[in-house]
């Protein structure tokens, strides 16, 4: 007796073409499933942390490609003298002994971008003596002596961002503006003007769809976010508070939903994260509260299992130290919080794919420990 058919057997009922067809569709699509899989990595978490000794006390570290070799490489601020640190990627995920660059004052802050047109990172170092300074990238990963600018308060957190809309990028701090005059000078410091109370780590988007950058800042003073829409000219408008957790120190934008309107998230100490939904001109609704292990430092979004889903990163400075992930549920929701160790006190975590296996791989800087831990994703 021959086999039962298993489409006769669930009562489908085909002529022989027909089911041929038939096996031949579902194939197909088992095939293409197949390559997916094998073509699209999934992230599963992240391996054994590495570290890498930095100066004393780093707080800051941001990720560019220095030497033009096509592997990320690392800038770490640190509260010392020399207060920038660079570690040059071996091109496998692992790093060079990391080389002192000296800026004016202890580090606290970075922000990297081309800032003189050239075609190389250039990196600016927020220090504790209200000062930024600017160093020019060399090819080969090196860098021009450094040329400095004042602030009118520590430059504990920076970002740049063209906010005039002539090609070259600004510098934000947490109350004021240095205008790139475009050649990788700057001038003097502009003040966000309006009411702000203690504000830390300003980041920029274009909130309202207008096509000006807008700023949002965390006030560690106040337990609000200010919104600031932009003039498109470096000054912004009066701002609009909305409350969050106790003692906001981070902010970061994503759309964590699917209507394209730019959403925030804001990590407030000891162990809060408020999520608050965009309404696309520029107003935000209220808060949807996570609760992570104690923070303190940056917090960052990135796609980190490959879902197409903006998850959260944020740094645990709690007992040894970890980082903490929670995954978007693709509808302005998150999951559990995930954690993984890292050396000690960790302040600041910066995503890239450090040895080109297609997954998220985060660096973290290690306050306690001088160092930069390094975490490879896993498959």
């Amino acid at each position: 007796m021959r086999p039962s058919d298993p489409l006769q057997s669930q009562g489908i009922a085909l002529r022989p073409r027909h089911r041929a067809l038939l096996r031949a569709v579902l194939i197909g699509v088992l095939v293409l499933g197949m390559l997916l899989l094998l073509t699209v990595p999934a992230l599963a978490g992240f391996g054994q942390y590495v570290t890498y000794a930095t100066g004393p006390n780093p707080y800051s570290v941001r990720v560019a490609d220095f030497n033009h070799d096509l592997a990320p490489d690392l800038a770490v601020a640190v509260g010392s003298k020399p207060a920038m640190w660079i570690l040059l990627n071996n091109g496998d995920g692992t790093f060079a002994a990391a080389v002192p660059y000296s800026v004016n004052g202890k580090g606290w802050s970075l922000a990297v971008a081309d800032f003189n047109h050239d075609g190389r990172p250039d990196v600016a170092v927020g220090t504790t003596s209200n000062r930024v300074s600017v160093r020019f990238g060399r090819s080969g990963g090196g860098f021009d002596p450094k040329v400095s600018y004042s602030m009118d308060s520590y430059a504990n957190s920076l970002v740049a961002a063209d906010l005039n809309g002539d090609g070259a990028p600004d510098l934000v701090g947490p109350t004021s503006v240095l205008m790139n005059q475009g050649d990788g000078t700057f001038g003097t410091a502009i003040p966000f003007g309006g009411s702000l109370s203690n504000p830390v780590d300003p980041e920029v988007r274009d909130l309202n769809k207008d096509g000006k950058l807008d700023l949002a800042a965390a006030e560690l003073g106040s337990g609000q976010l200010a919104i600031l829409l932009g003039n498109g000219d470096g000054t912004f408008g009066v701002p609009v508070h909305y409350p969050v957790g106790p003692f906001p120190d981070a902010v970061t934008f994503g759309r964590f939903d699917s209507d394209r309107k730019v959403d925030v998230a804001v990590k407030s100490e000891p162990d809060q994260i408020s999520v608050l939904r965009g309404n696309g001109d520029g107003t935000f609704g209220s808060a949807n509260t996570y609760t992570v292990p104690a923070s303190q430092g940056p917090l960052i979004t990135r796609d980190v299992n490959g879902d197409n889903l903006l998850d959260l990163i944020s740094t645990d400075v709690g007992g040894d130290g970890s980082v903490s992930v929670l995954l978007g549920n693709g509808d302005g929701t998150f999951g559990a919080v995930e954690s993984y160790p890292v050396a000690s006190y960790p302040r600041s975590v910066a995503a890239a794919d450090f040895n080109n296996d297609g997954l998220v791989d985060l660096a973290v800087a290690s306050q306690q420990a001088s160092a930069v831990s390094v975490l490879l994703g896993t498959p």
